[in-house]
């Protein structure tokens, strides 16, 4: 005569095999969709999520039209040279050239802002590629300006400019994309001015694999 035990065993499979089942098929119902090639997805540190559309890096530089006539210096209407790029082109903080293709997230270290309570600033970033991290820092521009840069932009975004050197003051990188239609968080992140208001500074960014 076969014992309780022996005979219990084969309910308790059983039961165990359909609440596997369950749990499994409840996570692939509420798992995380994988993000295409051109989505990107951001977490602020508010907790609110973004998913973009599209997403490009932009660079905005400012040209001033000045020219000198004899004694007088005339002032022209300042020029806004524009390049957009799905690839990161930017020097590392030892001087080298730095191509970051495929890139797999961007995260965001924020601290309080000293200068104002109310606000937070974005003192590290650190992006993840398909080969490996590379950390950049918040460091001060040069002359007179409190801006911090993260990301240093290659000058060779404007042919007319020199590879040799960064560009620093007056060019501005950012983080774009097309946001969907429930998302209430801004469309940009700065790479270069970090100083992002509390309610939107990014925690990190993820990006589709191709």
């Amino acid at each position: 005569m076969p014992s309780k035990t022996s005979s219990a065993w084969p309910i308790l499979i059983v039961i165990v095999l359909l609440v596997a089942g369950l749990a499994g098929g409840a996570w692939w119902l509420l798992r995380t969709p994988p993000l295409a090639t051109n989505e990107a997805r951001v977490t602020y540190t508010t907790g609110e999520q973004c998913l973009w559309t599209d997403w490009q890096f932009t660079i905005r530089r400012e040209v001033q039209n000045n020219s000198v006539r004899g004694n007088a210096l005339i002032v022209g209407r300042p020029k806004v040279q524009t390049a957009t790029d799905s690839v990161l082109r930017v020097f590392s903080a030892t001087g080298e050239k730095m191509l970051m293709e495929q890139i797999r997230e961007m995260n965001f270290r924020t601290v309080p802002d000293s200068n104002n309570t109310s606000n937070n600033r974005v003192s590290s970033l650190v992006i993840t590629t398909a080969t490996g991290e590379e950390t950049f820092r918040a460091t001060p521009l040069p002359k007179f300006s409190r801006s911090r840069v993260l990301v240093p932009v290659a000058s060779h975004y404007f042919p007319k400019q020199s590879d040799e050197y960064t560009t620093w003051g007056n060019v501005r990188m950012t983080l774009s994309g097309t946001p969907d239609a429930e998302c209430s968080i801004d469309d940009e992140i700065s790479l270069t001015r970090p100083g992002h208001y509390k309610k939107r500074t990014p925690e990190r960014v993820e990006f589709g694999a191709p």
